[in-house]
This record gives structure tokens, C-alpha cells and sequence, in this order.
């Protein structure tokens, strides 16, 4: 057997692929500063902490206190992912020359897998976004398209570096043509013609990609409106719906009459209604009544301040997300610190011919053993690790 095929050279070969698959894309534009906090195996939940928000006064005389109110999320290392490989004896005999090409037909192709994998599991949670600018149905073509998901983000106080625009191919191809056709300096649409890369757009550094999310409409119907005055907190009591059915969807987004979004900041109404994203799927009753628990919960005042107003009775609900029981895709402007990923290093067990390498944050095993059966040894790779949501404010989604 060639001595290049080794778990800790293979290891290294594939961190090499996988970093540069994830460059300048999804892995490579979320928040990955808290690997530290993960013990080293599958399901170790941590939690982490959130900024605390506060209010200021008149002074100089204090008229009350304010407790520190610090959020926590949990992220749980819970996704495992391995692709195992049989390999015979010829498969493994080489020279040092021919590993480059042996890596390049059994590796990338297994590495593109894996990130494959961590870019749609973190994709999975932009249903878990409230904020959704454009028309169902409509691709992105122009500008004010990604300006409008600007507009939200600042309101929700993101940070103006490290946004990014992840596009589905729909999106791309419609963006791109349509600012080709109308953008200015024409060195930049050129090189646009030329390449096909987009330039930053809305402050936002875009990218391609095929694993954007597809989502799938509640089957609503009826006139849905709020069943109650005064409505606060994480659901909201309404009627009005096709009876018995699942009117809406996990990731549906709605909006209610009246009730507008607040700058983070400032707390002032920034004239557009506030979006709600629907957190589980919801049934009406028999009589076309819903509970729908929704996210942001409503508060209309204090440092976490999400509305204008509380939802009053009688008041119309709105579906964002499309056409009952219709798929759209869907694009993503976000900052850095919308979405997090925690890869841990997994220790192989004992005995085993394995090795655990680390790169730039991205870790992977590589574990072999025999057959002698069949003069063959069975390889192994696996990655382990958890996304989470950590702002979904700092996020908005594009319809297709």
C-alpha cells in the first residue's frame, strides 16, 4: 500500500477542500466564535448569550432602575453527518504523485457533500425569520429589491459590515440581468457581463448558491382576522379561517392590521407593519378558530420593544409568504451574527486508525479499519456540530 494514504493526510486534503467550498459562501459568513463552548460530542447543548437592550432617562435625577435582561439561546451539537467509502487495494496503492489526483476524484467530491449538508441545515433556519420583502412568485430584479431588505436590517440595528446576500439561481440570473442593464460605472457592468459575480449590492456582499430554501404555504383560507383586544406576547387568538385545515406553515409569515414595526433602537414606528413569523403549524377548529404562535412575541414597550401597538380585535391578517399550498424559494440578506455554526473536533474510538483535524474552524475525522474478506478497507468521514439562530432580526428573507 502507498504511504500517502494515511486518515491524518486524507484529513488534511479534505479540510483543504471544504474551506474552499466554503469560502465567501454561507459556513464562511456566519458566526463561528463559539466552537470553545462545545464539549466534544453529539448533543452537548451550551448556551449563549445575548446583548441586553436597555432604556434611557431624563436626568439628572434617576426615576427608576432598569435589571440587566440578558437573552440565552441553546445550541445543540446535534447534526452528524459521515459518508463511508469502500475502497480496495488498488484503489489505496499509489505513489506521492498520483495522491493529487486521488484526492481530487474521492475527496472534493465527499467534501462538497459535507458542506453541502452544513449549508442547508443553516439555510433551515431562515424559517425561523420573520422579515420577508418582494412579491411571491416574483424573482428579485432590480435594486430596490435587496434595498428594501436593507431597510429592515438597519432598522433592526445590524451592523453594516459583514452582510451578505445569499441568492438562489432564479434570483441570481434575474439580479443579475437586471443590473446589468442599468447600473453604473460601466467598468462594474462590464465586468459583470464578463463574469457573471456580482458586485455588492445594498451593502450586502451576494453570492450564489443552490441550497437557498424552498418554502411551502399554509393551506389558508377564509377571512382571518384577531378574536380579541389587546393582544400581547408569543400567539396570537384569531378567526375566520377555512375550517379544520392546516392554514398555516412553519415559516409563514403574516402580518396584522395595525400593528407596526419599531426601530431597535429608537423605538419609533418605522411605518411598516410588523411581520410575525408563524413558529409551528397551525390547525383551525371546526369552527375556523387558530391559535398562532408567533415570533417576535408582541411587546409594546420597554427595551424589547417590538410594536407599535398591541393587536386589536377584529383586525386583518395578512399572509406574506404566497398562495395557499404554493412553494417559493427563497433568498437571504443577513448579518454575520443572524445564524451561528459550532463544529466539535469528534474523538474516534479507541483502537481504531483515525485522525481529527482542525482548520480555520472547520473540523472533520477521517477512520479507517479492514476487510479481509473482500481485500478492501472501509474509510469513514464525519463532521458533528450545531447551527442555531441566534438574532433573527439581523435576517430577511427575499421571496422568489
Amino acid at each position: 500500500m502507498g504511504t500517502y494514504v494515511q486518515p491524518a493526510v486524507v484529513a488534511d486534503a479534505m479540510l483543504e477542500f471544504m474551506d474552499n467550498l466554503a469560502t465567501g459562501k454561507m459556513i464562511g459568513s456566519v458566526n463561528r466564535q463559539f466552537e470553545d463552548a462545545l464539549l466534544e460530542r453529539k448533543g452537548q447543548t451550551f448556551s449563549v448569550r445575548k446583548p441586553p437592550r436597555f432604556e434611557s432617562q431624563d436626568g439628572p435625577v434617576i426615576e427608576s432602575l432598569q435589571t440587566i435582561n440578558q437573552g440565552r439561546v441553546d445550541v445543540n451539537a446535534n447534526i452528524w453527518k459521515t459518508i463511508p467509502l469502500e475502497l480496495s487495494g488498488l484503489d489505496l496503492t499509489m505513489n506521492a504523485s498520483a495522491f493529487d489526483d486521488w484526492a481530487e476524484n474521492f475527496l472534493k467530491p465527499a467534501a462538497s457533500r459535507l458542506i453541502t449538508d452544513l449549508e442547508m441545515a443553516i439555510f433551515a433556519l431562515s424559517s425561523e425569520v420573520p422579515n420577508l420583502t418582494g412579491t411571491p412568485g416574483t424573482p428579485p430584479a432590480a435594486y430596490s429589491a435587496c434595498a428594501d431588505a436593507r431597510e429592515l436590517l438597519t432598522h433592526a440595528a445590524a451592523p453594516e459590515d459583514d452582510r451578505w446576500l445569499a441568492l438562489n439561481p432564479k434570483a441570481y440570473n434575474k439580479l443579475t440581468s437586471g443590473l446589468s442593464s442599468g447600473f453604473n460605472p460601466q467598468s462594474e457592468t462590464g465586468q459583470l457581463v464578463k463574469t457573471g459575480n456580482l458586485f455588492q449590492i445594498a451593502g450586502a456582499k451576494p453570492y450564489e448558491t443552490a441550497n437557498a430554501p424552498v418554502h411551502t404555504v399554509g393551506a389558508y383560507g377564509g377571512t382571518p382576522v384577531t378574536n380579541g383586544a389587546g393582544q400581547v406576547g408569543g400567539s396570537l387568538i384569531t378567526n375566520g379561517w377555512t375550517t379544520a385545515t392546516t392554514v398555516l406553515k412553519k415559516g409563514d409569515v403574516i402580518t396584522v392590521a395595525d400593528v407596526y414595526a419599531v426601530n431597535i433602537n429608537n423605538g419609533q414606528n418605522t411605518g411598516n407593519l410588523r411581520n410575525f413569523v408563524v413558529t409551528s403549524d397551525v390547525t383551525s377548529d371546526g369552527s375556523g378558530n387558530a391559535t398562532i404562535p408567533v415570533s417576535p412575541q408582541i411587546i409594546t414597550e420597554g427595551a424589547f420593544k417590538t410594536v407599535s401597538a398591541a393587536a386589536a380585535s377584529a383586525k386583518t391578517i395578512t399572509v406574506k409568504t404566497g398562495t395557499a399550498s404554493t412553494s417559493y424559494g427563497q433568498s437571504l440578506m443577513y448579518h454575520r451574527n443572524a445564524f451561528g455554526l459550532v463544529m466539535a473536533s469528534i474523538k474516534p474510538p479507541r483502537g481504531l486508525k483515525a485522525s481529527t483535524r482542525k482548520y480555520r474552524n472547520l473540523s472533520v475525522t477521517i477512520t479507517t479499519g479492514p476487510d479481509i474478506m473482500n481485500y478492501s478497507e472501509i474509510w469513514r468521514m464525519d463532521i458533528a456540530g450545531g447551527v442555531k439562530t441566534f438574532w433573527e432580526d439581523l435576517a430577511c428573507r427575499l421571496t422568489n
